[in-house]
Order: C-alpha cells, then sequence, then structure tokens
C-alpha cells in the first residue's frame, strides 16, 4: 500500500496498524461519534470485527512519501509510536520520483492535499496521467475535497460523497 500523500502519516499508519494485528484503543472516542449522521451499532460492529482480526504481520508493506521533509519527519515519529517503523518505507519527494520506486501491484490509498495548497497545481491531473503510465498499481482510493476533486478525471468513480471541514469531498476509486 502505497499513500504518495502522506503527511504525517495517518493514512499509511493506520493500515500498517490493522495488517499487523493492532486494534484501535477500545476506549478512544473520535470526534465523528458526535456527527449526527454517525451509526453507533454499526460502528461498534466494525470495531469488533477489527479486534477479531488475525495478526498478518509481514504480508503488507506500508510506503509512505510526501514532498515535505518536516511532514515525514513526523510520520516517522508517529510510526515509531505506533510501533510500525519495520512495516513502513518512508520516503521523501515528490511523487512523480518516488513512483519509480513503487513495485507493481500497490495499492494506493491517500487523502491527497486540497484547498489553496492545490489551487493551480494541476496535482490530480499529473497523478492520473501518471497512473495511466502505472497501470499496475491499482486498486487506487482517494479522499478528495475541494480542487483535487473539481481535476480528478471521471475514470474516478465516487464511492462516498463527505464534508471535510465545511469543503465538499469525495472518496473516489479507480480499479483495474
Amino acid at each position: 500500500l502505497w499513500d504518495p500523500f502522506c503527511g504525517a502519516g495517518t493514512v499509511a499508519l493506520e493500515a500498517a496498524r490493522h495488517f499487523n494485528g493492532m486494534t484501535p484503543n477500545a476506549s478512544v472516542r473520535f470526534p465523528f461519534q458526535d456527527w449526527p449522521t454517525h451509526e453507533a451499532e454499526l460502528f461498534e460492529r466494525v470495531k469488533s470485527e477489527m479486534t477479531s482480526v488475525e495478526t498478518r504481520s509481514g504480508t503488507l508493506r506500508v510506503f509512505a512519501s510526501d514532498v515535505s521533509e518536516r511532514a515525514l519527519e513526523a510520520t516517522r515519529r508517529n510510526a515509531a509510536r505506533a510501533g510500525v517503523t519495520d512495516s513502513m518505507t518512508i520516503q521523501h519527494g515528490d511523487f512523480e520520483k518516488v513512483m519509480e520506486t513503487i513495485p507493481s501491484g500497490t495499492w494506493i490509498l491517500s487523502n491527497p492535499p486540497y484547498g489553496e495548497r492545490l489551487e493551480g497545481a494541476g496535482l490530480m491531473k499529473r497523478l492520473a496521467q501518471l497512473l495511466e503510465r502505472r497501470r499496475d498499481l491499482r486498486p487506487v482510493v482517494l479522499l478528495v475535497g475541494g480542487a483535487a476533486k473539481r481535476e480528478l478525471p471521471g475514470a474516478f468513480r465516487s464511492a462516498i460523497s463527505t464534508k471535510n471541514g465545511g469543503i465538499d469531498g469525495a472518496l473516489r476509486v479507480l480499479e483495474r
């Protein structure tokens, strides 16, 4: 699994934790649990299923990359605290350069930047172009909003619509 825009590493770290049999702390309360649309019974069922997951250490390699070295320092600290450093490859660089090192068959799961940081950068168009050349990197799942949501090509189907900080967002999926 690869998060090419990992920031502090949340997506990559949670994937590594899950596939190493590390379940969420049951006593942690998440802000979304206060949302009017939160389905408490469904959430408890999912937590229960996650708690029963078998440890699959070694079956998932997680790649995390970002253009910000500062963000990657946070990723490294967070990975150490989460106990998943050995499951991760953390790389500094633009996704276009890092993609050359990503093995065939890797899934992409990311929450790319959007809003003011993305305006005019053509980030989603550049990503889509690279994914055309690297069809072996599938599925691709992106949580996008703002400019990123508008720039993403139609080949990405919309799986879920949501809001993030008041910005319209969507979970978009590109499959083989």
